[in-house]
């Protein structure tokens, strides 16, 4: 009985029976971001809607996203698209109702995709009802917001001179004088967007029930947006000149000044921590058995990024799951080669604390569309990248069909532009809304015709289909827990293998030049045999899935994306052992 034992624990351990940890399901996550006003309008106002939402959720199992997060859905004047909140615990009317959103989580639920919320802590919409009671110096409210008496004037009767030098994100001071209360109110964006004081319990207070308000609806994490500008040095000292800015002038725009006051504060990591600490407790208490997500957005050095994941001096004190990682919307641009691509990587991953998770993204509401930032003809690679790195991956809507960038919008503050709506198929309206392409809340890109949903799934080799055959390796074990080996192959061409316990991997070889690619992998030392089998590979590419290529000449298309498969060197010896004590296993219980 003792020797069956020992076969039966030796047989476990060699062929790796796996159980994934559902708890930690963050930590490869397939991300979804949703901009709600331009992802299915249901009611023909141009604008889309909640309803719209639940109508296109097979889209996102179809596609092979896991969770997605929603831009601002919260009552909103609109003024920052909804990063403006009048009111966290009702839905913005153009969106739907408070019913229409538990049907959401509930549609999402049964297709077995979890829902997250972009979270805006730092500020409110000046029309919030706090805002409004602490404008006119109500006791209880007084102190909900960063006030400021300003300096004295030497003019006689004029107003108060500003605070001090701090600017707004958006130009131009970061304070604005309310007559009613003889006072100043910071806000670091819009002047519509008053921060909140975080230096007052009840503030603090009232944010934590809204997050436990919307995690017992169901949500599964959320996206703490702009989270280091939550403090501001509470004794208002002026912020340094930056470096490029020459003697005597005065600064005007936000990079003008070295924010040493207004953001990254000990302070705001301290309450991250508290945060989380306060969402684990919560989610225990209310006997939730997988993590509720904390993501914090921040655009900050690598070592401010690094201490959201938790604290520098103690291990145990966690911060979020996952800082945003916008290495590869910094790195990976037009004109990029092996090295820049290398170094936006392993920026991350050398300072990533030991036992954390990396996300990767190439996109979002704030930045310009792949297929605009770095090349149409370079989708493919992007994609391919984002989808096979170790971690998460993070989609922004119509990364997945190739969508560009609008330069005809209204661009408001120049990000309009690759904020345009979904393009589901070549109709009218694109099949966005009933009415034109021209007459939404924003145009729909004109080359909607070509560019869409629809007609990609329709054909044999696609945008879209290549995607999806990156999201179903995304399920399998390699890309989930395969190790990882980078390497420069040339000035324009890298690799790196996924590889799962000496047994099998993916090899994937992107070529970033417009010029075709003589290069051998023989440095991948771990590939078993001369000859790699294609298991998938970019509609631009030369290569064809399931052919067999020679691993020491292999020719690379122009921008050409392609992932091997390859049997490990050492899995033909762990394959014989696996197949013997299967053998001795069937044996003793036969």
């Amino acid at each position: 009985m003792a020797l069956k034992d020992l076969f039966i624990l030796l047989a476990i351990a060699i062929i790796g029976l796996h159980c994934e940890d559902d708890k930690e399901w963050w930590r490869t996550a397939t991300f979804y971001q949703i901009y709600p006003r331009s992802f299915m309008d249901t009611t023909g106002n141009g604008i889309g809607d909640i309803q719209g939402m639940i109508r296109r959720l097979d889209h996102l199992k179809d596609a092979g996203f896991d969770t997605f997060w929603l831009s601002p859905i919260f009552k909103s004047p609109q003024v920052d698209t909804g990063y403006d909140v009048s009111d966290y615990y009702q839905i913005e009317p153009d969106y739907g109702t408070m019913e229409d959103f538990d049907n959401l989580v509930k549609k999402a639920k049964e297709l077995g995709i979890r829902l997250m919320l972009d979270f805006i802590p730092n500020h409110t919409s000046d029309l919030h009802d706090w805002f409004q009671r602490s404008k006119n110096n109500e006791t209880e409210y007084r102190d909900f917001y960063v006030w400021h008496d300003g300096h004295p004037n030497p003019i006689p009767g004029e107003q108060p001179l500003l605070p001090n030098n701090w600017l707004s994100v958006f130009g131009g001071p970061a304070w604005t004088w309310v007559e009613t209360r003889q006072q100043y109110y910071l806000h670091q964006f819009y002047p519509q967007q008053p921060d909140l004081n975080y230096r007052h319990d009840k503030v603090r207070e009232e944010m934590s029930a809204m997050l436990k308000f919307y995690i017992d609806k169901g949500v599964s994490g959320y996206r703490l947006d702009a989270i280091n500008h939550l403090y501001e040095d509470d004794q208002f000292r002026d912020e340094p000149h930056s470096d490029h800015l020459e003697e005597g002038q005065e600064p005007k725009y936000y990079d003008d000044l070295q924010h040493i006051h207004t953001k990254d504060l000990n302070d705001t990591f301290l309450f991250v921590y508290n945060w989380r600490d306060m969402i684990d407790k919560y989610r225990a208490e209310k006997n939730i058995t997988t993590d509720i997500l904390v993501m914090t957005e921040a655009y900050a050095s690598t070592y401010d990024t690094m201490r959201y994941y938790r604290s520098p001096t103690d291990r145990n004190v966690r911060g979020a799951h996952m800082p945003f990682n916008f290495q590869l919307i910094f790195n990976f641009w037009s004109d990029a080669k092996s090295e820049h691509v290398r170094n936006g990587i392993f920026e991350w991953l050398k300072n990533m604390p030991e036992g954390e998770s990396a996300n990767w993204v190439a996109g979002s509401h704030d930045h310009s569309r792949v297929g605009s930032r770095v090349a149409p003809e370079k989708i493919h690679m992007v994609n391919t990248v984002v989808l096979t790195l170790p971690g998460a991956s993070i989609t922004y809507y119509g990364e997945e069909i190739g969508m560009h960038d609008n330069n005809d919008v209204p661009n408001w503050d120049g990000r309009n532009k690759n904020r345009t709506p979904m393009q589901w198929n070549g109709g009218n309206g694109a099949g966005f809304t009933s009415r034109r392409y021209n007459d939404t809340w924003l145009p729909i890109h004109p080359n909607y015709h070509t560019i869409n949903l629809q007609s990609q799934r329709e054909k044999q080799v696609s945008t879209y289909k290549y995607f999806q055959s990156l999201t179903k390796l995304r399920k399998g074990r390699v890309i989930r827990e395969g190790s990882f080996d980078f390497q420069i192959i040339n000035e324009y061409v890298f690799g790196y293998t996924r590889e799962f316990k000496d047994e099998e991997g993916y090899l994937i070889i992107i070529n970033t030049s417009g010029m075709e690619q003589h290069v051998s992998l023989s440095n991948f030392t771990t590939l078993g045999n001369d000859t790699l089998r294609v298991l998938t590979a970019a509609p631009n590419s030369r290569f064809k899935v399931g052919e067999f290529v020679g691993k020491n000449d292999v020719t690379l298309g122009l921008y050409d994306a392609v992932v091997f498969h390859y049997t490990a060197s050492a899995s033909s010896i762990v394959l014989s052992i696996k197949l013997l004590l299967s053998s001795i296993f069937v044996f003793l219980f036969n």
